[in-house]
Order: structure tokens, then sequence, then C-alpha cells
């Protein structure tokens, strides 16, 4: 047979091209072509041409992912998972859950923030209660106050649900704001 000619085996004709990125076209049911630069096999099912493999995804249990990795849809990470590798820049649109993959399930030291307006204040001395949106586990937190207005603040009432600022000053105040920070005692992993 000479060279650049093909041959019917069992009613496959095989093509081939050396042509970057060309998607085959096929005429007769169950050609098969291969394009040797993308390293990809196509083939013709009589009205569709179709990439082998192209629909298909091997579970992996183990092993390492080499280069650029595109995922179209929802990834779940689960189990222990180390990213500390992660060194490339990594683009991520879709409904890919970030904060599932890079938060620890354990280990790390919850935190929260916020801010009181002056007019919350009441009583005397002045006082305003600040109420978490979800609570700590328990109270062992520590609470930091800082305020646009020179007072010396205290905390009481302390709990897992939130705590009172105490202005420690009958003066009232309404423009100004108060910061408070509190976070979990311990040492995150």
């Amino acid at each position: 047979m000479a060279s650049g000619q093909t041959r019917n085996i069992a009613g496959i004709a095989p093509k081939k091209s050396a042509v970057p990125g060309k998607i085959p076209t096929g005429s007769t049911i169950g050609e098969i072509f291969s394009n040797l630069p993308d390293q990809k096999l196509w083939g013709y099912d009589g009205s569709t041409t179709f990439e082998y493999g192209a629909k298909s995804f091997l579970s992996l249990t183990g092993g390492t992912v080499s280069g650029n990795t595109t995922i179209n849809g929802n990834l779940t990470v689960t189990g222990n998972t180390s990213l500390q590798s992660l060194s490339a820049t990594t683009f991520t649109s879709g409904s890919t859950n970030l904060y599932q993959i890079f938060q620890p399930s354990s280990g790390v030291l919850k935190q929260k923030n916020g801010s009181v307006t002056g007019s919350t204040f009441s009583g005397n001395p002045k006082k305003a209660t600040v109420a978490f949106t979800t609570a700590f586990p328990n109270n062992n937190y520590a609470v930091t106050i800082t305020g646009e207005i020179d007072r010396t603040w205290t905390i009481e009432s302390k709990s897992s649900t939130g705590f009172t600022i105490n202005a420690n000053a009958n003066l009232a105040f309404s423009s100004s704001n108060v910061f408070w920070m509190a976070g979990q005692i311990g040492e995150s992993n």
C-alpha cells in the first residue's frame, strides 16, 4: 500500500489530520479520525461527529492532577483535604463554594465583629447590648472595644449569645460609633 493511503479494516476507514484544532466531519457511519497534534480520536455515528472520551470521566482514587484543570459545574470536596501546595493563580466561577474548600472543619477559632451607634446606649451609666447572629459554642471568648468618643469601656453579662457594653459614663452621645471585636480564646492549628 502506498504511503498516505488508508486501508479499510472491518468497515472502518481511519482518517488522520496533522492540523492542530481541526475537528473532522464524517460521511460514513463508523468512520474514525485521529488528530495527532491534539492527541484526540473522533468518530462519526451517522449524524454527529464526536470525540471519544469527551463525555466520560474516570474516578480518581489517589493520584495527582497536573496542568490546567477546568471544572464546569459544582465541586464538592469531602474528607481531609490539604491545599497547602496551591501555588498557581486560580480562577473560579459558577457555584463552587470556596469557603467550604478552604475553611478547615476543625481547629479554627471563630471571630465576630461589629459596631453600635452612640444613640443605642441608654440608662445611667450608658449601656448597649450586642447580640450575635450566631452564638459562640460557649462564653470562652475575648472582647475588644474601641470608640470614637473618649470613654473607659467595660464588658458585662457576657454569654455565648452576646454581651453588654458599659460606657461607664452618664453623658449621652449619639453621633459616635463604638466598635467591638470578639474572638474565641485558644490556639488554632
